[in-house]
């Protein structure tokens, strides 16, 4: 199930930042709007709770929690997650609107697109699972690989570097893992939270040393070096998450490998 989670939630904000980038919708406090709201002789500016650059429409972020909670609910099967997960929503929803930084039509596309992919990944995920399963471990890692590195391709946007780049490091990590690490998410309580809290801990320090190397480069060396540099920075971040993480669990005595 947190594979599952992290391949939606991955590509589903792939195809938020490829709508996003093709519409180029300014958002609510975007200079862009001012000559419009000038000529309806409407001077009275809104002054967002938080910044926000890329486009505007549909909402990543009302879409995203729709496709990671409604995947949870879905798999789980559970009358009290399906409560927990449509409050979540409509409240994630609000909050892009109530922040300034979302129209209503944004977070409105954002849950209806959320839940179109949930309804076409899910069977297919079903499929892809089961194929996957007869690959050499070769062929799973040429998948991980050039999969998102194709959809990144074709689209160009560059705001799907992350998720993509995530991917391609996640695909790989899972591949390893399940050759050389085995380890099994089972265990008594206090253990799986000590492994959330230093898997955040292991994942963000990556993450934030990553973003303050390579930010050392990126407005330097143009936007196709910079898009590159993106995606292998995030690709790293995602093999620490499903390889370098479960090793270091391991490592330390708070998993055990399965049989």
């Amino acid at each position: 199930i947190g594979v599952g989670i992290a391949y939606a939630a991955l590509f589903s904000a792939a195809i938020n930042a490829t709508i996003k980038d093709f519409f180029s919708i300014p958002r609510p406090a975007s200079p862009a709007l001012y000559n419009v709201l000038d000529d309806a002789q409407i001077t009275e500016r809104l002054t967002p709770l938080f910044e926000e650059t890329s486009p505007s429409w549909p909402s990543n972020h009302s879409q995203g929690i729709t496709v990671m909670w409604g995947y949870l609910a879905w798999q789980v099967r559970k009358g009290w997650l399906w409560v927990i997960a449509i409050t979540l929503i409509l409240l994630v929803a609000f909050s892009r609107m109530y922040g300034g930084v979302h129209f209503p039509q944004d977070v409105l596309s954002g849950l209806l697109f959320g839940a179109l992919f949930l309804l076409a990944w899910v069977p297919l995920e079903a499929k892809g699972r089961t194929a996957l399963s007869d690959l050499s471990d070769g062929a799973k890692v040429g998948l991980a690989l050039a999969v998102p590195l194709i959809l990144l391709v074709l689209t160009g946007a560059e705001d799907a570097t992350s998720s993509m780049g995530a991917a391609m490091g996640l695909g790989v990590g899972l591949v390893m893992e399940a050759r050389t690490l085995r380890f099994s998410p089972a265990g008594p309580w206090w253990k799986r939270i000590l492994r959330g809290l230093l898997g955040l801990v292991v994942v963000f320090a990556v993450y934030l040393g990553l973003s303050a190397l390579f930010g050392l480069f990126d407005e330097s060396v143009g936007r196709i070096p910079a898009m590159i540099l993106r995606t292998f920075r995030y690709a790293l971040v995602g093999f620490t998450g499903f390889y370098a993480a479960p090793w270091l669990f391991l490592r330390i005595g708070l998993v055990e490998r399965e049989s």
